[in-house]
């Protein structure tokens, strides 16, 4: 089964397999496109490189690149 309103959409027997509740979860929980589209725009006007849809992970982000970047 794909995500709710998108079957039109995808090719005839496509399924997105063991992951498909995950995904379905997070697209319920995900930002809508105009709130993408905004995020975008101040970061082109504000010259800002890295931009975070959900900042509350940045300290993971940064833990994880500490390792890599010790590895």
């Amino acid at each position: 089964q794909l995500i709710a309103g998108n079957e039109a959409y995808a090719p005839s027997g496509l399924s997105l397999g063991e992951h498909e509740p995950q995904l379905e979860a997070a697209m319920r929980e995900a930002l809508e496109p105009t709130e993408v589209g905004s995020l975008v725009v101040r970061g082109v006007y504000d010259r800002v490189f890295w931009l975070f849809t959900h900042p509350e992970l940045k300290g993971a982000l940064a833990e994880k690149f500490g390792e890599i970047t010790n590895a």
